[in-house]
């Protein structure tokens, strides 16, 4: 912008000097109004020539910087979206991780650590494209999704009912299971719906929610687990 500014005012400088040498030829000592007026044919010329050359130049270069902007607007929009991606996959790992865990009773492995510094990493790539709300939203869900396996206590159920007692999946621990991945489902959605948003620049209405979460219900219950029911 600064070298357009710089390049117009000298334009307009010279053209503003050529044009007072046209206007005051006349005044000049020629000798003959034909050569006066051959002098000022060509100063036109001049300036017309300069003028086409110096405007063509400030929209190329316009052009170039703009060329420019959108190549590397582009790289920032697909490293972005990388990103996004490797998160989902990252965290949907951990996710997994965890809960065979839980059902294993190693709750307390050195390795849910390991998992969840992973998933810390994602969230400091996840900070480089994201402002302070969108990136407090992310986290929030994130924290509640993992949080649920603690507070069900699944590696207690699976003691207790399945390894003490019986060998079939019992109605405690089919509940349980339920919650536990509709949970995770309902929070993993809002982060998406979050990162489409901060990709695409398009709000989704979250006025589907419950329709979406109607559906998970349907497909849990279609692989045998069972919603506890309200008393």
């Amino acid at each position: 912008m600064k070298k357009n500014i710089v390049s117009w005012s000298i334009i307009l400088t010279v053209v503003i000097l050529l044009s007072l040498v046209i206007v005051y030829a006349e005044k000049f000592s020629l000798p003959s109004n034909k050569v006066a007026d051959g002098v000022v044919a060509i100063i036109s010329a001049f300036v017309g020539i300069l003028i086409t050359i110096a405007v063509t130049a400030i929209l190329l270069s316009t052009q170039s910087e703009m060329d420019s902007l959108t190549d590397r607007n582009v790289k920032q929009f697909e490293k972005k979206q990388e990103t996004y991606y490797v998160f989902l996959e990252k965290l949907g790992e951990t996710v997994r991780l965890l809960t065979e865990r839980c059902l294993r009773g190693n709750d307390a492995n050195y390795g849910n650590i390991t998992s969840l510094e992973e998933v810390i990493f994602q969230f400091g790539y996840l900070r480089i494209h994201m402002d302070d709300v969108t990136f407090l939203k992310v986290i929030s869900n994130t924290s509640e999704m993992i949080g649920v396996l603690h507070r069900l206590n699944l590696d207690i159920l699976y003691k207790q009912k399945i390894v003490g007692e019986e060998t079939s999946l019992p109605s405690s621990i089919s509940c349980q299971l339920f919650g536990l991945i509709s949970n995770i489902s309902n929070h993993l959605f809002v982060i998406a719906s979050i990162l489409n948003e901060n990709l695409y620049g398009k709000k989704l209405s979250l006025s589907n929610q419950v329709d979406i979460y109607e559906e998970v219900k349907k497909m849990l219950i279609n692989c045998g687990l069972k919603e506890k029911q309200i008393q």
